[in-house]
């Protein structure tokens, strides 16, 4: 719940709550219940839907970039190793 303090003169929007955890617990507190309160949940305008598509495009891009990459170092990773072990057995035959 969230804290009431931008409509308290509203009160049809505000009830008693005791706080369940942090150092306020066990107090009394004014919290807003109303999920269409003007003050706690206003409407989104068109352009900050925009940017929250945009937004999470931009994450999506770059957390598929960052698994590209990994799947590269891998791959490299995995042809050193074979390389090391091909070098290592044929120094290991010519001894």
């Amino acid at each position: 719940m969230l804290r009431h303090d931008g409509c308290e003169g509203v009160a049809k929007y505000t009830t008693e709550a005791i706080v369940s955890d942090g150092l306020d617990k066990g107090e009394l507190r004014k919290v807003c219940t109303e999920a269409k309160c003007p003050v706690h949940h206003p409407r989104k305008r068109p352009q900050q839907i925009a940017n929250d598509a945009k937004w999470k495009i931009d994450v999506d891009a770059i957390g598929l970039k960052v698994k590209h990459e990994f799947a590269a170092r891998e791959k490299s990773n995995l042809t050193q190793k074979a390389a090391t072990k091909a070098a290592l057995a044929k120094v290991r035959k010519s001894a």
